[in-house]
Formats: structure tokens, sequence, C-alpha cells
């Protein structure tokens, strides 16, 4: 029986969710605004100078995630000398 009312839940809350266009490849990307772990909102048009960007989503309760966001962190402040 419970097994039937998780199924009734969960296909009521698939049922709920909006989809999303899957943008092909070379479309500009749509306009953002997130928080950053650094405090600050980042919006695209920050970084519209950039020839690259890249967002990454990471867990930041997770010490291998949050060693691995410092060597990331520092290899790009090396680039940018």
């Amino acid at each position: 029986m419970w097994r039937l009312i998780f199924s009734l839940l969960l296909a009521f809350a698939a049922w709920g969710q909006t989809t999303h266009p899957i943008l092909a490849v070379g479309s500009p990307a749509p306009d953002f605004s997130l928080p950053g772990v650094d405090g600050r909102v980042h919006r695209l048009a920050d970084y519209a100078a950039s020839p690259v960007l890249v967002v990454v989503f990471t867990c930041t309760s997770c010490a291998q995630i949050l060693s691995f966001a410092a060597y990331n962190s520092a290899k790009v402040q090396q680039t940018r000398r």
C-alpha cells in the first residue's frame, strides 16, 4: 500500500514540474542572476566581455568539494596574472 501512495505522490510531483527548453549548441545563453558563494549576485551581463564563462553548481558543505573549489580558485587566480 505504501508503494502505491509513494508512486502516486511521485507522479503528482512530476506532473506539476515545468519543462525547460534545451538550447541548441551555439545558442546565446539566457540571461540569469545567481547568488555566488562570495556573497555577490552574478549576472550574465557582468561577464559580457569574457570569451568563456563556466557556471559550476556544487555542494558547499562537502569537504572534498570545498578543497576542489579552493584548487580551482587558485588556478583561476594564476591565469589572471
